[in-house]
């Protein structure tokens, strides 16, 4: 192991000019984020939880699209929020046709295990009921697995129900599916993590249902990153996935450190070659998968206060996104961009906010 000094030069560097004034920021940075789109993870049920009403929630959503112009975003479809016997996915409904009325691109995480959103791991009372036995912590769920069956036959009916609610042209827009959250990382109430034959079986689902559509497999971190391509590159079809990065630089754990800032994952280079960006880079042109930041840290948890509250967080955020999407059009989808939309309806934005707004919109409408 060792460190990489440019990448800690490029760090320093990125916090450094991540103080400029918003305007001045955008024209030193244009032409690294001139490709650049932002989008986020709408998660309905993290603002249910904050005490927002559904029309509040649909609120915040508008607040989105409207005002901050955003036209990708991410969305989990969780089974345990929806009754499949009755055929009513509950708030999803709304949600779903007000992004299909728009135009938004959406990605769909249709797990139907494990979801973006703590804790991970979403379980339908028909998945417990179902399953004898639910794994032990830290299992590998097999497509064999009772669980993996029952769970996959839930999820057929969702896909099914989803194509009878909608119609083909409001379905276009969902232009990526997601199977498991972070996949082939054991984050989460159970720590389970899912093998290539569980994901190559939901993506058969998807493909019956919702045929050629973009597919997303998104890491930890880089922790897993070698395991996804390696499932990447096994597939024929390989140059429909997405890999997808989430970028974190703040821990509750390491503030303690003093120096923590001074280093991010990228900074790293391991011989381990999920640790290693240029790997990742030259596999990217070999296999001809796409790659995406899908989730950027803007939400506060913990000690670590600073991401989704202060503007020079996100200004370094998206900067040390860039990086890895230098020649790419990329995506960057901030991960508590919805918490920022809820502040804005309740009228709660301080100076921060108000100035992560304008660049956010600059951004947009570059």
């Amino acid at each position: 192991m060792f460190i990489d000094l440019p990448q800690i030069l490029e760090l320093r560097k990125a916090w450094k000019n991540s103080f400029f004034e918003n305007n001045i920021f955008i024209n030193n940075y244009l032409q690294l984020i001139k490709n650049i789109e932002i989008g986020g993870t709408f998660i309905p049920e993290n603002l249910a939880y904050e005490g927002l009403t559904d029309i509040e929630i649909i609120a915040a959503l508008q607040y989105l699209v409207v005002d901050l112009n955003i036209k990708h975003l991410r969305i989990g479809l969780r089974l345990d929020k929806i009754d499949l016997n009755k055929g009513d996915i509950g708030l999803y409904k709304k949600i779903l046709k007000y992004c299909f009325d728009n135009n938004i691109k959406l990605i769909l995480n249709l797990g139907p295990i494990k979801y973006c959103g703590w804790p991970e791991y979403h379980l339908s009372e028909t998945i417990k009921n179902n399953t004898n036995t639910l794994p032990k912590i830290k299992s590998i769920i097999n497509s064999n697995s009772e669980i993996s069956l029952v769970s996959r036959a839930e999820l057929e009916k969702l896909l099914i129900l989803l194509t009878t609610l909608y119609s083909a042209s409001e379905l276009k827009n969902v232009i990526t599916l997601q199977a498991e959250n972070e996949s082939f990382n054991a984050f989460g109430k159970y720590k389970w993590v899912f093998s290539e034959d569980h994901l190559t079986e939901i993506i058969h689902l998807f493909d019956i249902y919702f045929p050629r559509r973009s597919i997303l497999v998104n890491s930890a971190g880089l922790f897993d990153t070698n395991s996804i391509i390696n499932f990447i590159k096994k597939r024929s079809d390989s140059k429909r996935f997405t890999l997808g990065l989430n970028y974190y630089y703040d821990f509750d754990k390491f503030r303690n450190l003093k120096f923590y800032r001074w280093l991010d994952l990228y900074v790293f280079s391991w011989k381990l070659k999920n640790f290693n960006l240029s790997f990742i880079k030259k596999m990217q042109t070999k296999y001809c998968f796409k790659t995406e930041i899908t989730e950027a840290q803007m939400e506060p948890w913990g000690r670590a206060n600073d991401p989704g509250n202060s503007i020079q967080s996100l200004k370094f955020v998206i900067l040390r996104s860039a990086i890895f999407l230098k020649q790419n059009n990329g995506y960057i989808g901030l991960y508590g961009l919805d918490r920022l939309a809820m502040k804005a309806i309740r009228k709660n934005l301080n100076h921060e906010h108000l100035e992560m707004i304008d660049l956010i919109k600059k951004i947009q409408n570059k």
